[in-house]
């Protein structure tokens, strides 16, 4: 593969595509400047992409060697292939929900911005699908794990082990 299949669209699009490969945009710096920051616990480089309409090619060629991916993992996480899942803990009701990244409810960890004081509840990001990556993240012992039943995109198959 070359640099003329990686995809023209803007910093947006491919800063969703990190976040799919388990990269966290820094909220901090959010706003400042025209550049949008990822960090990923364990690499001491930090990925900033340019909040253009259109991101050259060799930008995010160069952003892929710095994150140790490649080119063809790069392309299923732009495309949604690879999906994130978060987790709803919910401290008063016990329960600990998986949602992927897209549901309505879970808006990539940012829920629909009502409800509890955040005190109550928190969003935990999973590095994969696997039950393993997902029975990994730390919550409480006395929390429920389960599936979002309320949002049909959650329901794609890939869960069952929660069923």
């Amino acid at each position: 593969m070359g640099q003329s299949n990686l995809p023209l669209a803007n910093g947006h699009a491919h800063a969703k595509a990190f976040e799919r490969l388990g990269w966290t945009l820094d909220k901090k710096h959010r706003g400042r400047g025209k550049h949008l920051r990822l960090t990923k616990a364990g690499y001491r480089a930090t990925l900033s992409i340019p909040d253009h309409r259109e991101v050259k090619r060799t930008i995010i060629a160069s952003l892929l060697k710095l994150a140790d991916v490649s080119e063809e993992k790069y392309l299923q996480a732009f495309t949604g292939q690879i999906l994130s899942y978060w987790i709803y803990e919910d401290m008063v009701v016990h329960t600990a929900t998986v949602h992927r990244g897209d549901c309505r409810y879970c808006n990539d960890g940012a829920g629909m911005g009502r409800g509890r004081i955040e005190r109550d509840s928190r969003w935990l990001k999973c590095q994969g699908d696997a039950e393993s990556e997902i029975r990994s993240v730390p919550i409480r012992a006395n929390s429920l794990l389960r599936k979002c039943g309320a949002s049909p995109c959650c329901d794609d198959g890939a869960l069952t082990w929660l069923d």
